[in-house]
């Protein structure tokens, strides 16, 4: 069962207590990790609104394996430095191999121990986040990607349960890590260039549908090999704005 008031205790965990000094220097040292992750990602971020848009942002991840390190370097939901971030992203929800939907990589940690509903309970005393959710990493591959986009009811199909599982799950948007588009070693196609392009148009277009403002961004590689033979870069999105940060 779930934590009926995790919000509240974030809140009184991240009060100054009393602590090894082991565990407070593996602490900062994981923050400052944390802080300096996009030094090794380009963010494109899609808005939605033209709120969105228009304001600076500091992008976080957290990844949720964190939880399984043993000793001082175990970080979990509670250890978030949720209040220097503008947008905190979930890693990572997966895509299924035959029906290209979504699919949760550890429904233990994620749905029996309440993961996701724990990361989004912080909204409750952090209003101005956003509490989004990545799709995709290294260890999911290219093949899935690849065979997902290629067709027009297999991205329809993703698309369709990645509005169904924002909505189920309260996140306020979807992160884009297929690593890496167009990546014949990884899995990918040629055609993936073109089929990426179509997916995040039709994602942008269901996400304005929902009407809840949620946000699509996507992490891709700063190689410039890499970025060309994946992204149309210039043509992300027609109808909006993509703010590249590294």
């Amino acid at each position: 069962m779930c934590a009926r008031d995790y919000a509240s205790a974030h809140k009184t965990a991240m009060q100054p207590r009393s602590e090894p000094i082991a565990r407070k220097l593996a602490r900062r040292s994981l923050t400052y990790k944390m802080n300096i992750l996009l030094t090794t990602l380009a963010i494109l971020v899609i808005g939605t609104t033209a709120e969105s848009n228009s304001k600076a942002r500091t992008v976080c991840y957290f990844t949720n394996w964190a939880v399984y390190r043993p000793g001082v370097g175990r970080y979990g939901i509670e250890d978030i430095p949720v209040d220097l971030c503008t947008h905190i992203i979930y890693s990572f929800i997966g895509v299924t191999e035959n029906t290209s939907e979504v699919l949760i990589l550890d429904q233990e940690l994620d749905v029996n121990k309440c993961g996701f509903k724990n990361f989004t309970a912080l909204r409750s005393c952090h209003p101005n986040v956003k509490f989004m959710v990545a799709v995709g990493g290294w260890g999911e591959g290219g093949s899935k990607y690849s065979k997902m986009v290629s067709k027009n009811n297999t991205r329809t199909a993703f698309v369709r349960s990645v509005v169904d599982f924002l909505k189920k799950y309260d996140f306020d948007g979807l992160d884009l890590d297929w690593e890496y588009p167009g990546a014949i070693d990884r899995g990918g196609s040629s055609s993936d260039k073109d089929n990426f392009l179509c997916l995040v148009r039709e994602l942008r277009r269901a996400f304005i549908r929902a009407g809840k403002g949620w946000e699509l961004t996507a992490a891709v590689p700063l190689s410039s090999s890499r970025l060309n033979e994946g992204y149309h870069v210039p043509d992300f999105p027609p109808s909006g704005n993509w703010m590249r940060s590294t």
